[in-house]
């Protein structure tokens, strides 16, 4: 059963899914003592993934990687890693 949810704005979405990442990422990091998360990069996920970064967690244990990156080098000016995600 999915559970809907309707946000006012952009800026709750994102602040509402950088708290629910960050929540199921801790019970991880808790029960494991490590975590992943394959994320897009880009643009669109940007707002989301600042407020992500702000969320009180232990990232030294959460392994983080790209789920559609460009097959350029990564300093190249089309590159997810370069442009989209800054931790």
């Amino acid at each position: 059963m999915s559970d809907w949810r309707q946000f006012d704005s952009t800026s709750e979405l994102d602040s509402a899914l950088a708290q629910h990442l960050a929540q199921s990422l801790a019970s991880d990091v808790a029960a494991n003592g490590s975590a992943s998360i394959a994320v897009s990069g880009g643009g669109t996920p940007a707002k989301m993934f600042r407020a992500l970064s702000a969320c009180e967690l232990d990232w030294s244990k959460v392994y983080l990687t790209l789920v559609d990156e460009r097959c350029v080098p990564t300093d190249h000016h089309d590159s997810n890693g370069r442009n989209g995600i800054h931790f």
